[in-house]
């Protein structure tokens, strides 16, 4: 508008200049030698259209006005159209002219304030911006990242996982972990009891009618106006939360307290009894555990008894109102486990058993945990699947308590203060987290919200959270004097049932899950060592030794194979029983289920040797005279990795170590921290802060590979390479220092061969980095980190 009346001024002003005593007779004077164009009428400054005046009738000033439908704005009683260039902030200009909307370079995202412009466009111009911002690849400003970060999990504190760099140059730590059960303090809370709503929010409840409640960080106390010892506590939501307070004489009986989300109550109208445990289905189905007075249920508006059970009860726990499980005790060594269908109680099969502890998930899903009847100091641990029970029996163990989330995921506290895990094939233990300086149990309590999320508490007021990774330990192999065991040369195993290694001395020991025993001594003087271990299952297992010999076992007996006489063997590698390498100092030689085959390989000394497949199979070697260290089986023979052309592998270090996790995904593992990997096209050689030369690799997928020293340990998570927290037997000048001798990995485990009589285990139920969903639905682990593992995540149903 603004344009059009300087215009119309212009062709006045020039009308004037050339015909000064001549004015236009339908033209409007305004007076002081100034015209409007006919029909339109003089304010000031400005010729108004009778449209303009029109447009802003009966509307006040900065009202928002039309003409033939295009917006304006009433200035002086007339409406006057937007236009970029009028100087005016409208409609969809983000500027106009030096109006900037109040805006600088800082809501444009940099770090400085000034230098932000307006264009012809009326769009913003951050040329003069200075001070850097997110997205320029530089840290600048408040940056914790800008692009590719070299920050580590590791360096920020955490033990485990890839740090990120998200769009707002702020660090991403979802796939960040801490390794074992990490402790935290309680306030004043001598625990008895763990239990709540979620991870989020629940509650650690003990002696003297003390309590903490966790709220996504830190536990804080709460009152609860009652001095009983509260020795079960139970979450339905946030703001109802039920707790048993033990009795300790008639004037100070048995309570129940209940949590409305402000604060704890007494339960009126409960009948009066020795409460002792409870556990409920939804807010109008509350069972209450009792010694004399069976089991009290609450349904929403009344108290009753549920059926008769004429039995002490002493633990309670269920998946809804039609399956209840409740722990009996007929004399201090023995008990009944009964269970409610609906209509009538009814007692297991589950036999030679008192349960003190119960867990259930859901019909088919039930645990119990106990000791034998008639051995009081051997530990029971039970499952339920729906039809019949699967026991599990320990000398000498003594439980605490039991926690699940799956048929394949459970934890046990033992007296002794270790955490025992079960992941759907056998137990493993982890390092022991709590335990009192007299040796009396200090676990009290324990609650699994998800496979990723476990929390204990003990009577030392402390808690401890488990989430998703936990160094684990076998049973240390079957020598009287650890630190004088022979050396350990190799490992290998299919899980928790069957872990197998080999020493110097020829010794084959085998784990089934309840201890080592020695399956094969390669020679009865231990003069020949055996080199390497590998197999497809649990009755195919090969062992390779000094001598040339490799044995073969088929789940019950072993076979002698004399492969290369007298010369060395010093890795197996294959693809199933009928497919198996042995690769040594004078070649590689192939089983075929019936023959050995020798097949030239120009390297000498194989390092080590994986495939993909029966015809993608790489082997590292001592370089030949050629300076070839790296080979391939292509299916048809061997050759060297090329060194030059189009997609050369190039290396100035000796290599160590090979894993091919597909044929686009190959790692070679070499001294001073270098690690060259093939993704199908190019080799690209990638460099980790290792302070000793790597010499072990292995892989469960392609983003699940461990490069690692005999001190370190680093994972490969399908875009870049990053430090783990090693267990502590890994620190060098520490009394238990044992440099790492093999590496194997496998889904939910990493195990860790040590120089002598130890493995040490990474049991994990959350992979180190969460994948987009469920990915297996066998493995015990959650792989999407959303807190169901296989089967309860419905990505598997």
């Amino acid at each position: 508008m603004e344009v059009m009346l300087r215009a119309s001024w212009l062709v006045a002003g020039l009308m004037l200049a050339a015909t000064a005593s001549c004015v236009q007779t339908n033209s409007v004077s305004c007076g002081d030698d100034k015209f409007c164009p006919a029909g339109s009428t003089c304010a000031g400054d400005r010729c108004l259209r009778p449209e303009q005046l029109a447009a802003c009738l009966d509307l006040v000033e900065e009202a928002d006005c039309f003409i033939d439908q295009a917006p304006g704005t009433c200035r002086g009683g007339a409406c006057e159209l937007w236009f970029c260039g009028d100087g005016y902030l409208n409609g969809a200009e983000a500027c106009d002219s030096t109006d900037l909307g109040g805006k600088s370079c800082i809501d444009a995202g940099f770090y400085e304030a000034t230098g932000l412009a307006c264009t012809s466009i009326c769009t913003f111009e951050v040329g003069a911006c200075t001070g850097g911002e997110c997205g320029d690849d530089i840290i600048n400003g408040p940056e914790l990242c800008d692009g590719a970060t070299d920050k580590t999990c590791v360096s920020i504190g955490f033990d485990g996982g890839t740090v990120g760099c998200d769009d707002t140059c702020g660090l991403t730590i979802r796939d960040c972990s801490r390794f074992g059960w990490n402790p935290e303090a309680l306030n004043n809370v001598v625990a008895l009891a763990v239990g709540g709503a979620s991870a989020a929010d629940h509650w650690a409840v003990g002696t003297d009618g003390r309590a903490n409640r966790y709220e996504g960080a830190f536990w804080n106390p709460w009152p609860t106006n009652v001095t009983n010892d509260l020795i079960a506590v139970w979450g339905i939501a946030t703001n109802n939360v039920w707790v048993v307070g033990r009795g300790d004489s008639s004037a100070n009986p048995a309570v129940l307290l209940q949590f409305n989300g402000a604060a704890w109550n007494k339960v009126m109208g409960v009948p009066a009894a020795d409460y002792v445990d409870l556990w409920a289905a939804n807010a109008n189905a509350v069972f209450v555990a009792t010694t004399a007075n069976g089991i009290l249920t609450w349904n929403g508006t009344q108290w009753s008894e549920l059926g008769t059970l004429n039995k002490k009860a002493i633990a309670i726990r269920g998946s809804n109102a039609n399956d209840v499980w409740v722990a009996t005790e007929t004399s201090l060594l023995s008990g009944e486990l009964m269970h409610w269908n609906g209509t009538q109680w009814s007692p297991s099969t589950l036999t030679n058993a008192k349960i003190r502890f119960l867990d259930v998930n859901a019909p088919n899903d039930v645990w119990a945990l106990g000791h034998d009847s008639a051995s009081p100091s051997n530990g029971v641990i039970a499952h339920f699947d729906g039809t019949a029970w699967t026991t599990w029996r320990a000398a000498g163990e003594i439980y605490n308590n039991i926690a699940s989330s799956a048929p394949n995921d459970a934890w046990v506290a033992t007296a002794g203060g270790n955490m025992r895990h079960f992941d759907g094939v056998g137990w493993v233990d982890t390092t022991s987290i709590a335990q009192s300086p007299t040796g009396t149990a200090a676990i009290s309590g324990l609650v699994s919200f998800s496979a990723i999320e476990v929390v204990a508490v003990s009577t030392l007021n402390l808690a401890y959270r488990y989430r998703g990774q936990a160094f684990g330990r076998f049973e240390s192999l079957p020598f009287p004097d650890p630190f004088a065991a022979t050396q350990n040369s190799a490992m290998w195993g299919s899980g928790a049932t069957n872990m197998w290694t080999a020493t110097v001395k020829g010794e084959v020991f085998h784990y089934t899950g309840t201890a080592w025993n020695l399956a094969l001594m390669i020679d009865p003087l231990g003069t020949v060592g055996a080199t390497s271990i590998w197999g497809s299952s649990a009755s195919d297992v090969w062992v390779s030794a000094q001598d040339g010999r490799v044995f073969q076992y088929n789940g019950s007996t072993w076979a002698e194979h004399s492969v290369s006489p007298l010369v060395a063997l010093t890795k197996l590698w294959g693809s199933g029983p009928n497919n198996l390498w042995a690769f040594g100092l004078s070649g590689a030689f192939h089983w075929d289920g019936s023959t050995w085959t020798n097949h030239t390989l120009s390297g000498t000394h194989v390092l080590g040797a994986e495939g993909s497949g029966p015809d993608d199979i790489y082997a590292v070697t001592l370089p030949d005279l050629n300076g070839d260290a790296l080979w391939r089986w292509n299916g048809t023979r061997w050759a060297p990795v090329p060194r030059t052309g189009p997609t050369p592998f190039v290396t100035t270090t000796r290599l160590n170590n090979v894993v091919a996790i597909t044929p686009n995904l190959v790692f070679v593992v070499a001294d001073n921290g270098h690690i060259h990997r093939w993704d199908g096209a190019t080799w690209t050689d990638d460099v980790v802060e290792a302070t000793a030369d790597l010499q072990f690799l292995s892989g469960s997928a392609t983003d699940d590979v461990i490069a690692a020293s005999e001190r370190e340990l680093f994972h490969w998570d399908d875009r870049q390479w990053s430090a783990m927290r090693p267990p502590i037997d890994f620190v060098p000048n520490t009394m238990d220092y044992l440099p790492m001798a093999d590496l194997l990995v496998t889904p939910g485990r990493i195990d860790m061969l040590l120089h002598k009589y130890r493995i040490r285990t990474l049991l994990r139920t959350r992979p180190l980095k969460c994948r987009p969903k469920e990915i297996a639905c066998f493995d015990g682990v959650d792989d999407d980190c959303n807190g169901f593992v296989d089967s309860t995540d419905s990505e598997c149903n």
